[in-house]
Protein backbone atom coordinates (compact mmCIF):
# COMPACT_ATOMS: atom_id res chain seq x y z
CA UNK A 1 0.00 0.00 0.00
CA UNK A 2 3.06 2.18 -0.10
CA UNK A 3 2.15 3.47 -3.37
CA UNK A 4 -0.52 6.23 -1.76
CA UNK A 5 0.39 9.44 -0.69
CA UNK A 6 0.48 11.22 2.53
CA UNK A 7 2.72 11.92 5.64
CA UNK A 8 4.68 9.28 7.61
CA UNK A 9 2.37 8.54 10.13
CA UNK A 10 -0.68 8.81 7.16
CA UNK A 11 1.19 6.00 5.93
CA UNK A 12 1.40 4.11 8.92
CA UNK A 13 -2.12 4.56 10.01
CA UNK A 14 -3.17 3.04 5.97
CA UNK A 15 -0.60 0.40 6.42
CA UNK A 16 -2.76 -0.43 9.65
CA UNK A 17 -6.06 0.05 8.12
CA UNK A 18 -5.24 -1.92 5.42
CA UNK A 19 -3.50 -4.91 7.22
CA UNK A 20 -6.81 -5.19 9.36
CA UNK A 21 -9.16 -5.27 6.33
CA UNK A 22 -6.84 -8.38 5.01
CA UNK A 23 -6.99 -9.96 7.72
CA UNK A 24 -10.73 -9.44 8.21
CA UNK A 25 -11.05 -11.28 4.58
CA UNK A 26 -8.56 -14.05 5.35
CA UNK A 27 -10.79 -14.55 8.49
CA UNK A 28 -13.37 -15.61 6.13
CA UNK A 29 -11.85 -17.57 4.43
CA UNK A 30 -10.56 -19.79 7.37
CA UNK A 31 -13.26 -21.70 8.16
CA UNK A 32 -13.44 -22.97 4.36
CA UNK A 33 -9.20 -23.85 4.76
CA UNK A 34 -8.85 -24.09 8.46
CA UNK A 35 -8.32 -28.57 8.99
CA UNK A 36 -5.96 -28.33 5.71
CA UNK A 37 -3.44 -25.50 6.50
CA UNK A 38 -1.28 -27.50 8.38
CA UNK A 39 1.60 -26.72 5.89
CA UNK A 40 2.00 -23.19 6.83
CA UNK A 41 -0.56 -21.88 9.26
CA UNK A 42 -2.76 -24.76 11.48
CA UNK A 43 -5.80 -23.61 12.60
CA UNK A 44 -7.02 -25.56 16.55
CA UNK A 45 -9.93 -24.01 16.60
CA UNK A 46 -12.34 -22.37 14.04
CA UNK A 47 -15.85 -23.46 14.77
CA UNK A 48 -18.19 -20.34 14.15
CA UNK A 49 -17.77 -17.32 11.54
CA UNK A 50 -14.77 -14.69 12.06
CA UNK A 51 -16.50 -11.30 12.24
CA UNK A 52 -15.10 -8.65 9.59
CA UNK A 53 -13.53 -6.44 12.17
CA UNK A 54 -10.11 -6.72 12.54
CA UNK A 55 -9.44 -7.47 16.42
CA UNK A 56 -6.13 -7.23 18.20
CA UNK A 57 -3.27 -9.49 18.11
CA UNK A 58 -0.97 -10.67 20.79
CA UNK A 59 1.86 -12.58 19.34
CA UNK A 60 4.84 -14.38 21.63
CA UNK A 61 7.16 -17.16 20.29
CA UNK A 62 6.35 -20.93 21.33
CA UNK A 63 8.56 -23.99 20.72
CA UNK A 64 7.34 -26.72 18.58
CA UNK A 65 8.89 -30.05 18.61
CA UNK A 66 12.07 -28.94 20.43
CA UNK A 67 14.33 -26.76 18.14
CA UNK A 68 11.72 -25.27 16.01
CA UNK A 69 10.71 -22.28 17.07
CA UNK A 70 6.89 -21.00 15.63
CA UNK A 71 5.09 -17.93 15.90
CA UNK A 72 1.86 -18.50 18.25
CA UNK A 73 -0.83 -16.00 17.57
CA UNK A 74 -3.75 -15.26 19.93
CA UNK A 75 -6.57 -14.02 18.16
CA UNK A 76 -9.76 -12.66 20.48
CA UNK A 77 -12.79 -12.45 18.06
CA UNK A 78 -15.70 -12.20 19.60
CA UNK A 79 -18.38 -15.37 19.36
CA UNK A 80 -15.42 -17.42 18.29
CA UNK A 81 -13.81 -20.31 20.12
CA UNK A 82 -10.52 -20.72 19.10
CA UNK A 83 -6.98 -21.42 21.27
CA UNK A 84 -4.25 -19.96 18.49
CA UNK A 85 -2.72 -20.47 15.26
CA UNK A 86 0.66 -22.43 14.53
CA UNK A 87 3.21 -21.13 11.95
CA UNK A 88 4.71 -24.26 10.87
CA UNK A 89 7.51 -25.09 8.05
CA UNK A 90 5.36 -24.99 4.69
CA UNK A 91 5.52 -28.47 3.21
CA UNK A 92 7.20 -27.96 -0.79
CA UNK A 93 5.61 -30.17 -3.54
CA UNK A 94 9.40 -30.74 -4.88
CA UNK A 95 12.76 -29.65 -4.38
CA UNK A 96 13.69 -26.07 -5.82
CA UNK A 97 15.69 -25.27 -9.26
CA UNK A 98 16.43 -27.63 -12.21
CA UNK A 99 15.68 -30.83 -9.69
CA UNK A 100 12.19 -30.09 -8.95
CA UNK A 101 11.13 -30.04 -12.86
CA UNK A 102 11.27 -33.59 -12.76
CA UNK A 103 9.01 -34.02 -9.88
CA UNK A 104 6.73 -31.24 -11.17
CA UNK A 105 6.99 -32.73 -14.86
CA UNK A 106 3.21 -31.91 -15.89
CA UNK A 107 3.08 -28.14 -14.78
CA UNK A 108 6.83 -28.16 -16.59
CA UNK A 109 5.65 -29.84 -19.99
CA UNK A 110 2.94 -27.31 -20.15
CA UNK A 111 5.16 -24.36 -19.14
CA UNK A 112 7.63 -25.26 -22.25
CA UNK A 113 4.19 -25.57 -24.68
CA UNK A 114 3.38 -21.52 -23.46
CA UNK A 115 6.71 -20.51 -23.61
CA UNK A 116 6.57 -21.29 -27.85
CA UNK A 117 5.59 -17.58 -27.71
CA UNK A 118 9.20 -16.52 -26.96
CA UNK A 119 9.99 -19.01 -30.01
CA UNK A 120 8.16 -16.98 -32.16
CA UNK A 121 9.05 -13.67 -31.18
CA UNK A 122 12.80 -15.06 -31.54
CA UNK A 123 12.05 -16.29 -34.93
CA UNK A 124 11.01 -13.48 -36.42
CA UNK A 125 13.92 -11.09 -35.03
CA UNK A 126 16.18 -13.38 -36.92
CA UNK A 127 14.68 -14.10 -39.73
CA UNK A 128 14.27 -10.16 -40.78
CA UNK A 129 17.86 -9.65 -39.58
CA UNK A 130 18.55 -12.07 -42.65
CA UNK A 131 16.18 -11.46 -44.78
CA UNK A 132 16.90 -8.30 -45.19
CA UNK A 133 20.23 -8.44 -47.07
CA UNK A 134 18.83 -10.96 -49.61
CA UNK A 135 19.05 -10.08 -53.56
CA UNK A 136 15.90 -11.54 -53.85
CA UNK A 137 13.82 -9.50 -51.07
CA UNK A 138 15.37 -6.31 -52.42
CA UNK A 139 14.27 -6.87 -56.10
CA UNK A 140 10.65 -7.04 -54.48
CA UNK A 141 11.51 -3.88 -52.20
CA UNK A 142 13.56 -1.63 -53.99
CA UNK A 143 13.24 0.91 -51.87
CA UNK A 144 15.46 -0.12 -48.95
CA UNK A 145 18.24 -1.38 -51.72
CA UNK A 146 21.63 0.01 -50.80
CA UNK A 147 21.31 2.18 -54.02
CA UNK A 148 18.23 4.01 -53.31
CA UNK A 149 18.22 7.13 -51.33
CA UNK A 150 17.17 7.08 -47.88
CA UNK A 151 17.62 2.94 -47.43
CA UNK A 152 18.67 3.00 -44.25
CA UNK A 153 15.74 4.88 -42.75
CA UNK A 154 13.38 2.44 -44.42
CA UNK A 155 15.08 -0.13 -43.66
CA UNK A 156 15.24 0.87 -40.20
CA UNK A 157 11.47 1.19 -39.88
CA UNK A 158 10.47 -1.77 -41.87
CA UNK A 159 12.61 -3.28 -38.58
CA UNK A 160 10.90 -1.39 -36.15
CA UNK A 161 8.09 -1.71 -37.23
CA UNK A 162 7.18 -5.12 -35.11
CA UNK A 163 8.43 -3.79 -31.72
CA UNK A 164 6.23 -0.78 -32.42
CA UNK A 165 3.37 -2.93 -32.82
CA UNK A 166 4.90 -5.49 -29.74
CA UNK A 167 5.06 -2.19 -27.11
CA UNK A 168 0.89 -2.04 -27.75
CA UNK A 169 0.34 -5.17 -28.07
CA UNK A 170 1.82 -5.77 -24.39
CA UNK A 171 0.20 -2.70 -22.92
CA UNK A 172 -3.19 -3.66 -24.23
CA UNK A 173 -3.09 -7.53 -23.18
CA UNK A 174 -3.40 -6.73 -19.75
CA UNK A 175 -7.12 -6.26 -19.63
CA UNK A 176 -7.75 -8.91 -22.05
CA UNK A 177 -5.72 -11.43 -19.87
CA UNK A 178 -8.01 -10.29 -17.30
CA UNK A 179 -11.52 -11.06 -18.80
CA UNK A 180 -10.83 -13.52 -21.53
CA UNK A 181 -8.41 -15.77 -18.86
CA UNK A 182 -4.89 -16.13 -19.80
CA UNK A 183 -4.73 -19.10 -21.76
CA UNK A 184 -7.52 -17.31 -23.83
CA UNK A 185 -5.83 -14.61 -24.41
CA UNK A 186 -2.80 -16.89 -25.72
CA UNK A 187 -5.30 -17.95 -28.71
CA UNK A 188 -6.38 -14.09 -29.40
CA UNK A 189 -2.28 -13.38 -29.59
CA UNK A 190 -1.66 -16.55 -32.23
CA UNK A 191 -5.13 -14.87 -34.55
CA UNK A 192 -3.06 -11.28 -34.65
CA UNK A 193 0.23 -13.15 -35.09
CA UNK A 194 -1.21 -15.34 -37.67
CA UNK A 195 -2.76 -12.67 -39.85
CA UNK A 196 0.27 -10.39 -39.86
CA UNK A 197 2.33 -13.66 -40.61
CA UNK A 198 -0.06 -13.86 -43.65
CA UNK A 199 0.15 -10.94 -45.04
CA UNK A 200 3.85 -10.65 -44.66
CA UNK A 201 4.34 -13.86 -46.44
CA UNK A 202 2.13 -12.62 -49.09
CA UNK A 203 3.37 -9.02 -49.08
CA UNK A 204 3.48 -7.15 -52.66
CA UNK A 205 4.86 -3.57 -51.87
CA UNK A 206 6.78 -1.92 -49.29
CA UNK A 207 3.52 -0.73 -47.27
CA UNK A 208 1.77 -3.90 -46.95
CA UNK A 209 5.10 -5.81 -45.48
CA UNK A 210 5.64 -2.73 -42.76
CA UNK A 211 2.18 -2.85 -42.34
CA UNK A 212 1.98 -6.74 -41.89
CA UNK A 213 4.96 -6.27 -39.83
CA UNK A 214 3.17 -4.40 -36.94
CA UNK A 215 0.03 -6.74 -37.26
CA UNK A 216 2.96 -9.19 -36.31
CA UNK A 217 4.15 -7.32 -33.74
CA UNK A 218 0.88 -6.82 -31.98
CA UNK A 219 0.25 -10.48 -31.73
CA UNK A 220 4.12 -11.01 -30.14
CA UNK A 221 4.17 -8.56 -27.54
CA UNK A 222 0.70 -9.80 -26.45
CA UNK A 223 2.08 -13.25 -26.20
CA UNK A 224 4.96 -11.70 -24.80
CA UNK A 225 3.23 -10.42 -22.16
CA UNK A 226 1.20 -13.10 -21.28
CA UNK A 227 2.74 -16.28 -21.66
CA UNK A 228 5.54 -15.68 -19.18
CA UNK A 229 2.45 -14.71 -16.96
CA UNK A 230 0.33 -18.05 -17.61
CA UNK A 231 3.94 -20.00 -16.54
CA UNK A 232 4.34 -17.72 -13.57
CA UNK A 233 0.98 -18.44 -12.20
CA UNK A 234 0.76 -22.04 -12.62
CA UNK A 235 3.74 -23.03 -11.21
CA UNK A 236 4.78 -24.54 -7.69
CA UNK A 237 7.05 -21.64 -6.21
CA UNK A 238 9.90 -24.15 -5.35
CA UNK A 239 10.16 -23.96 -9.79
CA UNK A 240 8.39 -20.96 -10.45
CA UNK A 241 11.88 -18.97 -11.36
CA UNK A 242 13.32 -21.78 -13.38
CA UNK A 243 10.40 -21.88 -15.28
CA UNK A 244 10.15 -18.38 -16.12
CA UNK A 245 13.56 -19.22 -17.92
CA UNK A 246 12.13 -20.89 -20.50
CA UNK A 247 10.82 -17.63 -22.35
CA UNK A 248 14.08 -16.21 -22.51
CA UNK A 249 15.35 -19.85 -23.33
CA UNK A 250 12.57 -19.74 -26.37
CA UNK A 251 13.38 -16.63 -27.57
CA UNK A 252 17.35 -17.56 -28.43
CA UNK A 253 15.62 -20.87 -29.57
CA UNK A 254 13.66 -18.76 -32.51
CA UNK A 255 16.67 -16.88 -32.98
CA UNK A 256 19.20 -19.67 -34.14
CA UNK A 257 16.40 -21.72 -36.04
CA UNK A 258 15.71 -18.84 -37.98
CA UNK A 259 19.15 -18.39 -39.12
CA UNK A 260 19.63 -21.90 -39.84
CA UNK A 261 16.00 -21.63 -42.10
CA UNK A 262 17.47 -18.37 -43.69
CA UNK A 263 20.73 -20.11 -44.31
CA UNK A 264 18.68 -22.81 -46.51
CA UNK A 265 16.43 -20.55 -48.09
CA UNK A 266 19.04 -18.03 -49.19
CA UNK A 267 19.62 -20.70 -52.03
CA UNK A 268 16.26 -20.46 -53.97
CA UNK A 269 16.09 -18.30 -57.19
CA UNK A 270 12.44 -17.19 -56.45
CA UNK A 271 11.01 -15.31 -54.37
CA UNK A 272 9.80 -18.39 -52.08
CA UNK A 273 13.62 -17.83 -50.45
CA UNK A 274 12.31 -15.18 -48.21
CA UNK A 275 8.70 -15.58 -48.44
CA UNK A 276 9.16 -19.53 -46.99
CA UNK A 277 10.98 -18.71 -43.83
CA UNK A 278 7.75 -16.14 -43.16
CA UNK A 279 5.11 -19.04 -43.88
CA UNK A 280 6.96 -21.30 -41.82
CA UNK A 281 6.47 -19.10 -38.56
CA UNK A 282 2.70 -19.79 -39.15
CA UNK A 283 2.85 -22.91 -37.88
CA UNK A 284 4.66 -23.26 -34.22
CA UNK A 285 2.02 -20.26 -33.93
CA UNK A 286 -0.69 -22.38 -34.77
CA UNK A 287 0.01 -25.01 -32.50
CA UNK A 288 0.34 -22.90 -29.52
CA UNK A 289 -3.01 -21.79 -30.26
CA UNK A 290 -4.40 -24.89 -30.49
CA UNK A 291 -2.29 -26.64 -27.88
CA UNK A 292 -3.21 -23.72 -25.48
CA UNK A 293 -6.64 -24.22 -25.22
CA UNK A 294 -5.96 -27.72 -23.99
CA UNK A 295 -4.09 -26.72 -21.54
CA UNK A 296 -5.57 -25.98 -17.76
CA UNK A 297 -6.61 -22.64 -16.57
CA UNK A 298 -4.60 -21.07 -14.61
CA UNK A 299 -5.89 -21.13 -11.05
CA UNK A 300 -5.15 -17.63 -9.92
CA UNK A 301 -7.33 -16.40 -12.79
CA UNK A 302 -10.08 -18.77 -11.46
CA UNK A 303 -9.73 -17.45 -8.00
CA UNK A 304 -10.16 -13.66 -9.19
CA UNK A 305 -13.10 -14.57 -11.13
CA UNK A 306 -14.72 -16.02 -7.60
CA UNK A 307 -14.26 -19.94 -8.82
CA UNK A 308 -13.28 -21.82 -6.35
CA UNK A 309 -14.07 -25.07 -7.22
CA UNK A 310 -12.61 -25.24 -11.08
CA UNK A 311 -9.94 -23.25 -9.45
CA UNK A 312 -9.02 -26.31 -6.74
CA UNK A 313 -9.41 -28.97 -9.93
CA UNK A 314 -7.12 -27.20 -12.06
CA UNK A 315 -4.87 -26.48 -9.01
CA UNK A 316 -4.87 -29.98 -8.65
CA UNK A 317 -4.61 -30.51 -12.18
CA UNK A 318 -1.59 -28.99 -12.44
CA UNK A 319 0.01 -30.17 -9.60
CA UNK A 320 -0.87 -33.75 -10.23
CA UNK A 321 -2.18 -34.80 -6.88
CA UNK A 322 -5.83 -35.04 -5.45
CA UNK A 323 -8.09 -31.99 -4.13
CA UNK A 324 -7.98 -33.24 -0.44
CA UNK A 325 -4.09 -33.00 -0.67
CA UNK A 326 -2.84 -30.48 1.79
CA UNK A 327 -0.20 -28.38 -0.15
CA UNK A 328 -3.00 -27.81 -2.92
CA UNK A 329 -5.67 -26.50 -0.18
CA UNK A 330 -2.88 -24.68 1.35
CA UNK A 331 -1.69 -22.95 -1.93
CA UNK A 332 -5.44 -22.32 -3.05
CA UNK A 333 -5.58 -20.20 0.23
CA UNK A 334 -2.41 -18.39 -0.10
CA UNK A 335 -4.06 -17.44 -4.02
CA UNK A 336 -7.47 -16.59 -2.70
CA UNK A 337 -6.02 -14.39 0.04
CA UNK A 338 -3.63 -12.82 -2.60
CA UNK A 339 -6.84 -12.02 -4.40
CA UNK A 340 -8.93 -10.89 -1.52
CA UNK A 341 -6.15 -8.37 -0.83
CA UNK A 342 -5.38 -6.98 -4.52
CA UNK A 343 -9.15 -6.43 -4.89
CA UNK A 344 -9.83 -4.58 -1.92
CA UNK A 345 -6.95 -2.50 -2.87
CA UNK A 346 -7.60 -1.85 -6.07
CA UNK A 347 -11.51 -0.98 -4.90
CA UNK A 348 -9.78 1.90 -2.33
CA UNK A 349 -7.63 3.10 -4.56
CA UNK A 350 -10.14 3.38 -8.05
CA UNK A 351 -13.15 3.33 -6.12
CA UNK A 352 -15.50 5.29 -8.93
CA UNK A 353 -14.73 2.34 -11.50
CA UNK A 354 -15.70 -0.57 -9.81
CA UNK A 355 -18.93 -0.81 -11.76
CA UNK A 356 -17.18 -3.75 -14.17
CA UNK A 357 -18.11 -1.93 -17.77
CA UNK A 358 -15.83 -1.71 -20.15
CA UNK A 359 -14.74 1.50 -19.69
CA UNK A 360 -14.05 1.01 -16.27
CA UNK A 361 -11.59 -1.97 -17.17
CA UNK A 362 -9.93 -0.23 -19.70
CA UNK A 363 -9.72 2.92 -17.26
CA UNK A 364 -8.36 0.44 -14.23
CA UNK A 365 -6.03 -0.71 -16.56
CA UNK A 366 -4.52 2.73 -17.65
CA UNK A 367 -4.52 3.77 -13.91
CA UNK A 368 -2.93 0.26 -13.26
CA UNK A 369 0.43 1.38 -15.32
CA UNK A 370 0.17 4.73 -14.00
CA UNK A 371 0.39 3.27 -10.18
CA UNK A 372 3.69 1.30 -11.36
CA UNK A 373 5.18 4.93 -10.99
CA UNK A 374 3.47 6.34 -7.62
CA UNK A 375 5.35 6.75 -4.61
CA UNK A 376 6.82 3.48 -3.04
CA UNK A 377 6.15 1.49 -6.11
CA UNK A 378 9.05 3.46 -8.47
CA UNK A 379 11.63 1.42 -7.14
CA UNK A 380 10.28 -1.51 -8.20
CA UNK A 381 9.06 -0.19 -11.40
CA UNK A 382 12.68 0.98 -11.90
CA UNK A 383 14.31 -2.17 -11.10
CA UNK A 384 12.05 -3.88 -13.31
CA UNK A 385 12.72 -2.42 -16.51
CA UNK A 386 15.81 -1.58 -15.84
CA UNK A 387 16.98 -5.17 -16.22
CA UNK A 388 15.12 -5.44 -19.16
CA UNK A 389 16.65 -2.37 -20.68
CA UNK A 390 20.01 -3.28 -20.24
CA UNK A 391 19.50 -7.00 -21.05
CA UNK A 392 18.30 -5.15 -24.68
CA UNK A 393 20.67 -2.36 -24.59
CA UNK A 394 24.05 -5.32 -24.98
CA UNK A 395 22.22 -7.16 -27.33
Amino acid sequence: YGCAGGSPSDERLRRRGKLAAFHSSLFQLLPHFGPLLSGRLVLLHTTAPFHQEAQAHTMEPKKIDGDETAMHETMETPGVHNSGAVWQTRETYCEPGFKGIFASYYVALCAVFAALGGLLFGYDQGVVSVILTEEQFLTRFTRIDEGSGNAGFWKGLLTAMIELGALLGALNQGWIADKYSRKYSIVIAVVVFTIGSALQTGAVDYAMLTVARFIGGLGIGMLSMVAPLYISEISPPEIRGTLLVLEEFSIVTGIVIAFWITYGTRYMASEWAWRLPFLLQIFPGLGLGVGIVFLPFSPRWLASKGRDQEALHNLAKLRQLPTTDRRVQLELFDIRAEVALHQEINAERHPKLQDGSASSRFLLEVQGWFDCFRRGCWRRTHVGIGIMFFQQFIG
